[in-house]
């Protein structure tokens, strides 16, 4: 990708995106299209294409039973139920002269020969990607390839525009990006897909060029607080991202050093706080004041039991949760939005949920891997938009699970960014906000939360703070 660009897995319409590609592969007599995709949902026709002519003569989608179907002018292939939600596939539509062919995968499924032939009015056609009239596909692209006759004339890769921070595709025949053509909010993208290699495979059939990508290092400074003892070293300069490297031992008579904590005197840092009962936490987060927000929880179930809630809020537990049901499917919802169950949780097991609202659609990501959007009817009300944000508790149902952290965002702003820790002054557990530098404990009945080990930052510690910051140390007497 040339400078400015950076590849991406795919791009996936959640809405009323789509792309006019500009291509017209009507003007010749034989054209190819080629579309890597896959489909997230169907509803009504599922559209993988269209054309600015006519939908009903130029365009493929896919019924709600899992049929695909596609035609050219008057010709419909009879569909073939050989499509599901999740899986990928390679659409291969060939016209040779009058001949239709239709391929999936590699395995040819059929041919239809065209009877009609075309007018001045459909050698003008465009050809569009997720759009065919006014059916929206909802699928992820992984790349497309169209050719007039015999030539190449678009080479789709799915990438980001990081000027614009837009989602979109990089046409590498005539190097031009292309964004969304609809309205609503951008096209989702997937993880990126990294550099090239000696393993990577050429596609390209002609001479290109690779380009260098650089990444702006982050440089913070890290103070060393030696807590009533003395350290050679005061400040260290660090890059985020990277590790500590070798850190100062400070000495304290009377005292043995156990490390450095990154969090301020009167604080330890734990690996988790495990909620056993009726423990959890109101973070005082008004996440819903905005039309944005993102939701990132670090946590491992510890057992499923009637719904072991993960989170919720202080309005409407129906409206603002998110929970495991005992067979281990997760669940989210906000307002009237309430995802499909995926059954993918089990006890023991860690993992990252990233619950992201933009506009009208809400996203679900675990373990980086985009479980499936949704779009969000109903707009919210005053009382809700003074809802707090909890943890381990939505109506009268508690979580348990250990939290490894937790970070909240409202619109793009992070809010809330907690580490599990234990107050040393009262030694009850909880979290520590490194945002906004408060201690959250239990705000339930009965007994204290669990922790796990302390930790301590060390050489090998990745530094994960983006501002500067102390490291503070931690002392044992003798």
């Amino acid at each position: 990708m040339p400078s400015g660009y950076e590849e991406v897995e795919y791009i996936m319409s959640t809405g009323t995106q789509y792309i006019n590609t500009g291509a017209k592969l009507y003007t010749g007599t034989n054209h190819q299209i080629k579309i890597d995709f896959a489909p997230t949902s169907f509803y009504n026709y599922n559209s993988i294409y269209g054309s600015t002519y006519d939908a009903d003569n130029f365009e493929g989608w896919i019924y709600g039973n899992g049929d695909l179907a596609t035609r050219y002018a008057v010709v419909r292939y009879s569909p073939d139920n050989n499509i599901a939600v999740g899986n990928r596939y390679l659409l291969d539509l060939k016209k040779e002269e009058t001949i239709l062919s239709k391929t999936v995968n590699n395995n040819l499924l059929g041919t239809n020969t065209i009877t009609s032939s075309l007018n001045n009015s459909q050698k003008e056609a465009e050809f569009l990607l997720f759009l065919s009239g006014t059916d929206y596909g909802r699928y992820k692209l992984y790349g497309a390839k169209l050719y007039n006759g015999n030539t190449l004339v678009r080479n789709f890769i799915p990438c980001i525009n990081k000027s614009t921070s837009k989602n979109g595709l990089y046409d590498l025949e005539n190097k031009k990006f292309y964004s969304n053509d609809g309205t609503g909010i951008d096209f989702v993208s997937g993880n990126k897909t990294g550099n090239i290699t000696s393993n990577t495979e050429v596609t390209q059939t002609n001479n290109h060029i690779l380009t260098a990508v650089w990444e702006p290092t982050v440089t913070v400074t890290v103070t060393f607080d030696a807590n009533n003892g003395t350290v050679d070293t005061n400040k260290k300069s660090v890059e985020v991202g990277s590790t500590y490297g070798k850190l100062p031992t400070p000495t304290r008579e009377g005292y043995k050093f156990i490390g450095w904590s990154s969090l301020p005197s009167g604080y330890e840092e734990v690996e988790y706080i495990m909620s056993t009962g009726t423990q959890y936490i109101n973070t005082g987060a008004k996440l819903y004041t905005g039309t944005n927000h993102q939701i990132k929880i670090d946590f491992a179930p510890t057992s499923f039991y009637n719904y072991n809630s993960i989170y919720g809020s202080t309005y409407d537990a129906d409206n603002f949760e998110g929970w495991i049901y005992g067979n281990g499917d997760l669940a989210t919802r906000y307002a009237v939005v309430r995802y499909s169950p995926d059954n993918n949780i089990a006890v023991g097991n860690r993992y990252l949920l990233d619950l992201k609202k933009e506009e009208t659609i809400l996203s679900k990501t675990v373990n980086n891997n985009l479980l499936g959007t949704n779009t969000i009817t109903s707009s919210l009300n005053n009382s809700q938009k003074e809802a707090e944000f909890l943890l381990f508790l939505s109506g009268t149902d508690y979580g348990r699970y250990k939290l490894y952290g937790a970070k909240l965002y409202n619109g793009d702003t992070l809010v809330r960014n907690f580490i599990p820790c234990i107050n040393t002054s009262t030694s009850k557990k909880g979290l520590y906000d490194l945002k906004n530098g408060v201690f959250y404990p239990n705000n339930g009945t009965g007994d204290d939360f669990d922790a796990g080990d302390n930790i301590y930052i060390n050489s090998n510690s990745e530094v994960t703070q983006t501002t500067n910051h102390n490291l503070i140390a931690v002392w044992e007497q003798n």
